[in-house]
């Protein structure tokens, strides 16, 4: 069973969609989730359009997030 997000989980996962969506910010990305710990964190409760850009992100070094299928 997946485990609902925090506000403070989800807001990370916010800002790092919203970088991914600026020109050639994976990278970027990837460090904030990797920094906050949250670079395994299960995302199936998003929605596509966020999922979409986290499967981006995921491709990232070190990168694991999990429920962007």
């Amino acid at each position: 069973m997946a485990k609902i997000l925090t506000e403070f989980e989800r807001g990370v996962l916010y800002a790092a969609v919203h970088l991914q969506h600026g020109p050639n910010e994976s990278g970027l990305a990837a460090d904030l989730l990797r920094e906050a710990g949250f670079s395994d964190l299960d995302c199936s409760e998003l929605d596509e359009y966020d999922k979409e850009a986290l499967r981006i992100i995921n491709e990232e070094k070190d990168m694991a997030l999990l429920g962007l299928e």
